[in-house]
């Protein structure tokens, strides 16, 4: 039974990164809109770096290689990567420590 819901647990996680993909695809399309206004620093290297493989939505198409490889930058950390720096955390005493994963 535990094996089952192992593989069930994996399921789940796999379509929570495709939804993850999908939400960003998203957001990068509606930033899209309402250029020319910027967002913030970290916001647009994440932006930047998805429109790098996945160009914007002007007329329909078929969205799956889209999905895939905003899916592969998230699995690959990518998008994490180009912005680790730029986000600092406060730690339990209160200091300033740098950002990880």
């Amino acid at each position: 039974m535990g094996g089952w819901a192992a593989r069930k647990a994996l399921r789940v996680i796999e379509h929570v990164e495709q939804v993850l993909a999908i939400e960003l695809l998203a957001a990068c399309q509606g930033i899209e809109f309402l250029r020319p206004l910027k967002t913030t620093t970290p916001l647009e290297k994440v932006y930047d770096l998805v429109r790098s493989v996945v160009r914007p939505w002007m007329k329909d198409r078929f969205m799956a290689p889209d999905i895939e490889v905003t899916h592969r930058l998230l699995v690959d950390q990518e998008a994490c990567v180009d912005i680790r720096h730029l986000y600092n955390r406060i730690d339990p005493l209160g200091r300033t420590v740098p950002f990880s994963l």
